[in-house]
């Protein structure tokens, strides 16, 4: 979960990463993300420490060394060489989401991680070319669309009566 939020990814992009798309980095780690839906072109993207921490864990435990980052596991917890699927990690995000009784999980998608990412760094006051830049997008309409409440919260109409 912390490895997609911080490279803002898709859950199609999260189980296409493999062991030779990561490059270790202090503090945290450097993922060549192919980013798009029909593209194999990669783009670097920066993973937090707390994430970097928590991927190398997961492949230290599973013995991934090669292959899919994120492979399915044998009840024994062996990796068994087979990448999960974008059904996969929608299962498992509304399976954390009902854990931390954030309801039922059903407003949970393959695209939350991203989106709750792009929420938090327009909240932390990123620039809009440096969330367009993390996310990959060309455009900010997707961006803007994301984030529609917090701008409005810090919109003209918000900021004319906060100011009086």
């Amino acid at each position: 979960m912390l490895v997609g939020r911080d490279l803002l990814a898709r859950s199609s992009e999260l189980v296409g990463l493999t062991v030779a798309d990561l490059e270790e980095t202090e503090p945290g780690m450097l993922v060549k993300l192919r980013r798009g839906k029909t593209t194999t072109e990669t783009h670097s993207c920066f993973v937090g420490e707390a994430a970097a921490v928590a991927l190398r864990s997961w492949l230290g435990r599973t013995g991934i060394v090669h292959g899919p980052v994120f492979q399915s596991l044998t009840k024994g917890g062996k990796a068994t060489g087979r990448a999960l699927d974008t059904r996969d990690v929608r299962r498992i995000l509304k399976g954390l989401a009902v854990a931390a009784r954030l309801g039922h999980g059903k407003a949970v998608s393959g695209h939350s991680l991203r989106v709750g990412m792009a929420q938090d760094l327009v909240a932390a006051n990123m620039d809009l070319p440096s969330v367009m830049q993390a996310g990959g997008w060309s455009t900010p309409v997707m961006v803007s669309r994301y984030t529609e409440k917090l701008t409005a919260r810090r919109g003209a109409v918000a900021r004319y009566y906060g100011s009086r």
